[in-house]
């Protein structure tokens, strides 16, 4: 069996040879390749086309400065455009000329640059972002005749800054003021759009929070055989708005109108919006996403800019109870914005409407925000339609009730429980001590650094796990921390209730990775809220009491954050890497935390605090109470008890790092136990690169080594890992490379 070696490209979709659309004409072929050409079905010389309609236009000026008469017809017309077409072309939208044609000009520029140029900002393949093809995932798939370069905007954690072309010289900042003038004018038109439906006018723009906007540039060159090749596959898009300038040297939009196409004519200075996925749910089908394409010419080429405005990732989505009644019964599910985004981002476009069938829907309870099954949106569902988990008892109600014997539901089967007979304890092994003052400074390389970082490496080789002091978080800080989130699990259980973590959640008061009615349940109460980037935190779930939680939180959390900086600086150079290289590769990096509390249970034996597992993250940094040992890390088959130091963190090494290391230091599976008379507290920080950065083994320490874990998108790893129970390193699986003799 062959090793198999890592590649700094993905090495999961095969999409074959794409070429240069723009070096494929200037190649001037005698036929057009195969992979361009559509099955006959699908090629633009046999559809249906209706050039006499024409798409609505919208004077934004009347909705905005107009009469009230003016207003109340612009209104109608804005409604009758939403509810028919799902699509019009706005004029008077107060974006200036001069800012319309200079975006225009320096994209066309960029695409008319030498391809070496261009393909120093590569959109890999099965990613969205960059210059190439993007929703390209396997061989055989037609393909679009069309260039592309995508780039996200807003907000900052989606920006590939070095996908950001420095040639044209001035088209990123022309960019940027660009996407700032369409954001606005989406944001206008939101408030219109809400008012159309009788909503305040505010409701979509303060749902939408931290709204999503990317842009993506299509260049369709001329094509000798128009009437085969499409520019762009039928699709919805799954935005909320879309924001179309096109050129006005041809006509290339399509939309599918009664079941023909209508070609949207250019008209000078306007701007084509549609309505996306998102608004279809949210009005529970009243105003309705279209499907649209676009197709070549002979003579001349074609631009386009498109803006795509949908709400923070993070926001749960279904259709708003008041437009949900007797009459119009609820068609969609509720769902995450980010799950179908990803989802929307690994279908293919020609095939999209193919799943979303006008079939028989999934009803909704009155008043309540459920949905739809758009088929082939395979995703957990946040709310208790999707997981059901039976009943969870709260741990600390059901030691309060002193039951004479323990749920089944906690107790443990025979080879899982902790007892020593049955799993054995290594009581006199202690983990690795690591002196944070003792590797100084980013300059120093004395002896004592040195002997420190020897120290370090062989900890997270050996071990993945150590316990760091001097590590400069403030000790009044680890303190009232620590008194807070007692405090919190002290309070009536009808207080710590007002921030439940739903069934399949993450995030809240509750149990966590509980799927079925048949798992075993941990004896443990937890408190999980995402901290970093902005998009995670669920402010409704930021407790008020105890009143200076959340301020001390925060506080506490950017220490912990400089020191998970610091310590992967550190771990960079026991890899021989320069300190900066995790840090600049993991952006924006994602931090949550999550507060356990085990209450004293009877029979100890029987049950878990927690379920061995090994972490998803790239570090993990521990807070533990001292009154007593709960923490066990596997080492060696046996079961190695941490003891709590004072003042100490206890840091360990999560999934990422083991793939970005090839397998050199280990994440660890660990487990909590529980005690017979007294509790715990744990407070449980998970550090992790940026959601869209792409994960595998670093080039620099596999060499000639077989490579162990294949290339990923971290987003992906999160939702696998999330969205399963926990069980040992099975997780893990995801990464692995799967041989086979």
């Amino acid at each position: 069996m062959a090793p198999v070696l890592c590649s700094s490209t993905s090495s999961e979709i095969r999409i074959g040879e794409v070429e240069d659309i723009q070096e494929l004409r200037r190649a001037r072929p005698t036929a057009v390749p195969e992979r361009y050409v559509r099955d006959t079905n699908e090629r633009p010389a046999l559809s249906t086309i209706l050039p006499s309609l024409h798409v609505p236009v919208i004077d934004l000026s009347k909705l905005v400065w107009g009469t009230k008469r003016q207003g109340q017809e612009e209104m109608a017309k804005l409604t009758a455009a939403c509810e028919e077409w799902g699509f019009f072309q706005v004029i008077n939208h107060g974006i200036e000329k001069e800012l319309l044609e200079t975006m225009e000009r320096v994209a066309k520029e960029f695409f008319m640059l030498p391809l070496e140029e261009k393909e120093k900002y590569p959109m890999a393949p099965g990613t969205i972002q960059g210059y190439g093809h993007a929703f390209v995932f396997s061989e055989d798939q037609k393909l679009d005749w069309c260039n592309m370069l995508a780039l996200g905007v807003e907000p900052a954690f989606i920006r590939k800054p070095h996908l950001w072309p420095t040639n044209p010289a001035n088209l990123s900042y022309t960019l940027e003021k660009y996407s700032k003038s369409i954001r606005r004018l989406c944001q206008i038109l939101l408030i219109f759009i809400s008012r159309s439906l009788g909503l305040s006018p505010n409701y979509f723009n303060e749902m939408f929070g931290e709204a999503v906007q990317a842009v993506r540039m299509n260049y369709y060159p001329p094509c000798s055989r128009p009437d085969l090749v499409l520019g762009l596959s039928p699709h919805s898009d799954g935005s909320a708005l879309t924001v179309l300038q096109q050129d006005t040297a041809s006509v290339g939009l399509q939309i599918l109108k009664d079941n023909a196409w209508v070609p949207v004519h250019p008209i000078a200075d306007a701007l084509v919006i549609n309505i996306g996925d998102t608004i279809e749910v949210l009005t529970n089908g009243g105003y309705r996403s279209v499907e649209h394409r676009a197709i070549t010419n002979k003579e001349t080429d074609r631009l386009s800019v498109v803006t795509f405005y949908a709400p923070s990732y993070d926001v749960e989505l279904g259709p708003v109870p008041e437009l949900v009644n007797d009459q119009q019964p609820c068609r969609y599910r509720r769902f995450n914005h980010g799950e179908y985004s990803r989802h929307y981002w690994h279908v293919e476009l020609g095939i999209w409407r193919s799943l979303v069938p006008d079939t028989p829907l999934v009803p909704c309870k009155r008043g309540e925000e459920h949905l739809t099954d758009r088929d082939a949106m395979a995703t957990k569902d946040n709310s208790d339609t999707a997981v059901i988990q039976g009943r969870v008892e709260d741990v600390q109600e059901l030691r309060r009730s002193q039951p004479t014997v323990i749920p089944a539901r906690y107790v443990r089967d025979g080879n899982e429980r902790p007892s020593p007979a049955l799993s054995p304890i290594l009581p006199s092994m202690d983990v690795p001590v690591i002196d944070l003052s003792r590797l100084g400074s980013c300059s120093s390389k004395t002896p004592e650094h040195e002997s420190e970082m020897a120290k370090l490496a062989a900890a997270c080789e050996g071990w993945g796990f150590f316990q760091v002091i001097n590590h400069g978080v403030e000790h009044e800080l680890l303190e009232k921390m620590e008194k807070l989130a007692k405090e919190f699990f002290m309070l009536p259980l009808e207080e710590k209730e007002k921030y439940p973590m739903p069934p399949g959640g993450i995030q809240g008061y509750g149990h966590a990775f509980v799927f079925s009615e048949e798992q075993k349940l941990d004896w443990c109460n937890m408190f999980a809220l995402g901290l970093v980037p902005a998009f995670l935190r669920k402010p409704e779930l930021w407790p008020t009491n105890p009143p200076s939680f959340s301020e001390t939180l925060e506080k506490y959390s950017n220490s912990i954050r400089l020191l998970c900086e610091t310590l992967l600086g550190f771990i960079a150079e026991s890899l021989g890497l320069r300190r900066s290289f995790f840090n600049e590769m993991f952006g924006e990096a994602v931090q949550a935390v999550r507060m356990n509390y085990y209450p004293p249970c009877s029979w100890p034996d029987l049950v878990l605090g927690l379920t061995p597992h090994s972490d998803g993250s790239a570090l993990t940094v521990l807070q533990q109470d001292t009154a007593s040992v709960g923490l066990q890390i596997l080492k060696d088959g046996a079961w190695l008890p941490v003891h709590p130091i004072t003042n100490a963190l206890v840091v360990n090494v999560g999934d990422t790092l083991e793939v970005l290391t090839n397998g050199k230091y280990k994440s660890v599976e660990h487990r909590a136990v529980t005690n017979r008379e007294s509790d715990r507290l744990s407070l449980v920080t998970f550090y992790a690169p940026s959601y869209e950065i792409e994960l595998g083994p670093v080039p620099e320490l596999v060499n000639d080594k077989a490579c162990l874990y294949r290339r990923y998108n971290h987003g992906e790893y999160s939702r696998h890992y999330i969205t399963n129970k926990l069980e040992g390193k099975k997780r893990l699986d995801f990464a692995k490379i799967q041989t086979s003799l």
